[in-house]
Parts: C-alpha cells; sequence; structure tokens
C-alpha cells in the first residue's frame, strides 16, 4: 500500500509540473497567437475587399446562427455594395473558419480558409491560392454554389482525397449565400 501511495503521489509531482510548465508556455504565447490570428484576418478582410471599401471597423456580430457568426459591410460612397462574412465550416480535421465577401445579391465575391486542422497534403489543398476561385460567382439560382466535388468541371483533382473538407467550404458559402439573400437573417 504504501509502494502504492509512493508511486501516486510522484504521478502526481510529475502531472503538476507538465501543467504547470504548459499553463506558463500558453500564458507566453497566447499574445502571439492573437496577434497572428488577428493580422490574417485584417488581411483576409483586405483581400476580400471590392474596390478596397470594406469598413472593418463595424464588424456585426450573429446571434443564433450555426454558420454566420459576424459580417462586415462592404460600402462604396455610403453605398452598400457587399458582404464579408465569417462562417464556421465542418471538415476532416473538425471545425474550419471561412471569410467570405458577398455580392448583395448573394453571390460570391472571394473566400479564404482561415483556421482548420486538416490534413497536409489533401484538405490542406484548400488553403491554397487558386483553390477558392471555383466559388467565386456563385450564389445565384442560376449558378448556384457546388456542393459536391463532381458539380465543379474545373480543377477538380484539387478536390480528390479532400471531399469532405469540399463539402465543409462548400456548405458553408452557400449558407452564407442564403444569409445573404434573406436579408441578412
Amino acid at each position: 500500500m504504501n509502494k502504492t501511495l509512493n508511486m501516486a503521489l510522484k504521478l502526481l509531482i510529475i502531472c503538476a509540473a507538465a501543467a504547470l510548465a504548459l499553463g506558463v508556455v500558453n500564458a507566453l504565447t497566447a499574445p502571439e497567437i492573437q496577434r497572428l490570428e488577428d493580422e490574417a484576418k485584417a488581411n483576409a478582410l483586405n483581400d476580400l475587399t471590392v474596390k478596397g471599401k470594406a469598413d472593418a471597423n463595424k464588424e456585426i456580430v450573429v446571434e443564433d446562427n450555426e454558420t454566420v457568426s459576424s459580417y462586415y459591410v462592404i460600402e462604396d460612397n455610403n453605398e452598400t455594395i457587399g458582404y464579408i462574412l465569417y462562417l464556421s465550416a465542418k471538415g476532416y480535421g473538425g471545425l474550419m473558419t471561412v471569410m467570405a465577401s458577398y455580392t448583395v445579391e448573394g453571390n460570391v465575391i472571394g473566400s479564404v480558409l482561415m483556421n482548420n486542422s486538416e490534413t497536409p497534403g489533401f484538405g490542406k489543398k484548400a488553403e491554397k491560392e487558386g483553390y477558392m476561385d471555383k466559388f467565386v460567382g456563385r450564389g445565384e439560382d442560376s449558378n448556384p454554389i457546388p456542393l459536391f466535388s463532381y458539380q465543379v468541371e474545373e480543377e477538380v483533382d484539387t478536390v480528390t482525397g479532400a471531399t469532405i473538407t469540399f463539402m465543409g467550404v462548400s456548405t458553408s458559402l452557400k449558407e452564407g449565400s442564403d444569409f445573404v439573400k434573406g436579408g441578412l437573417k
């Protein structure tokens, strides 16, 4: 019994030391991680603006929507010409974040895959330049956002092996389009 108690005490000390070390590392790296996330978001906002007119200071938080968490209004001469939505998507590696810009009619102007844990070599292809181009201009009933990889005529090879990632991104973009078409409700 004494031997078991001694072993349990040693294990407790090791676990406490490991937890303390992880806490210290987290405290030291959290500000840098937040800075990098803020920088990535600012870059995405800049990349997704139309004519550089997005008002990034007016983030509007959306309540009770599983896909759209917030959006920005894109204005040109005080006229609303589109929206940038912050979307959640379900990928192979878990939740992903997608930022996408839309016309007021709900057509995709551009999109960027942000935070994700997708598989390198497969799902990570969605981060590459040009991957999201297949969604640009889509959203109308006559030109819907493709929800399955076989609906995309061009660049099908980039989707092979990453069907779950593709479906997660495309579903979130479609729900974003529907959100814009529904009057942002």
